[in-house]
């Protein structure tokens, strides 16, 4: 039985909230607390019952990967042997279905560290030339991996695009691995290999904390505020989008979430 456990990735989910039963009070900070009022003043489906939904449309898709089993951070820190690839991710980001697949492919058995090109779908932060300031660019008409040719884009770890093999943990515990901020600093000091395969997506759909808190950003009055939420929720519902053959496994995954917010608008 060990021996098969041995043999599977494990992607486990950090912690997160309990969407069903959160409080804004439970949110990280006071801007995306101020955003999610503003969203249930705006639409009868409340922020927690959206983000419930993607959590759960999320997990489902998770449950589908072959030779992977699906473990809580808190459950999953106290193993004392960890899987052939351990991947770690938020609640609402999607991965490839044969994904352990092409993990296994890796040509470097010593790598402690595998990261491969992301896709983003939805939409993603653009930074102003004026300090402070953002805007959100619409990204909705197809979902690319970021550019194969390009080793910088390639080789940064974000949240959801790497995996760490066996020989990591000789080195790190789970907890270390917890944050992508302290991978990519463990990256400096551990061996990292480089897929080609586009294995996942970034999930900016309109009721995440980076849209949500960017589109807000210079505190509109309420009328303006909510209309930019009722904008961005009826371009993501009503946008086309082309995948890119490498993303054709997201059809479904796109279509659920889709609808998931055009009920928000009823």
């Amino acid at each position: 039985m060990f021996s098969f456990f041995r043999k599977k990735g494990t992607i486990v989910i950090r912690d997160t909230l309990d969407w069903h039963n959160a409080t804004l009070d439970d949110l990280r900070d006071d801007k995306i607390r101020s955003a999610a009022a503003l969203w249930d003043r705006t639409f009868k489906m409340t922020f927690m019952k959206c983000r419930a939904l993607i959590k759960n449309q999320a997990q489902g898709f998770l449950r589908d990967i072959t030779d992977t089993n699906i473990v809580p951070f808190q459950i999953a820190k106290a193993k004392k042997r960890p899987s052939l690839f351990t991947l770690i991710c938020d609640d609402d980001d999607w991965y490839h279905p044969q994904l352990i697949s092409y993990l296994k492919k890796r040509s470097d058995d010593d790598a402690a560290i595998l990261v491969w090109p992301d896709g983003i779908y939805g939409y993603r932060v653009r930074r102003n030339r004026v300090p402070g300031q953002s805007f959100l660019e619409e990204h909705l008409k197809g979902v690319r991996a970021r550019p194969l040719s390009d080793e910088t884009a390639l080789s940064i770890i974000k949240t959801n695009n790497f995996a760490l093999a066996e020989v990591f943990f000789d080195h790190y515990s789970l907890s270390d691995a917890h944050s992508h901020g302290h991978v990519i600093h463990a990256s400096s000091k551990v061996k990292v290999e480089k897929l080609p395969f586009p294995l996942s997506i970034a999930n900016r759909h309109p009721c995440s904390y980076t849209v949500l808190t960017n589109l807000l950003i210079d505190n509109p009055p309420e009328q303006e505020g909510r209309e930019r939420l009722q904008a961005l929720v009826q371009d993501y519902v009503r946008s086309s989008y082309h995948l890119q053959p490498e993303f054709e496994w997201a059809v479904s995954h796109i279509a659920q979430v889709k609808e998931i917010f055009s009920h928000a608008l009823t």
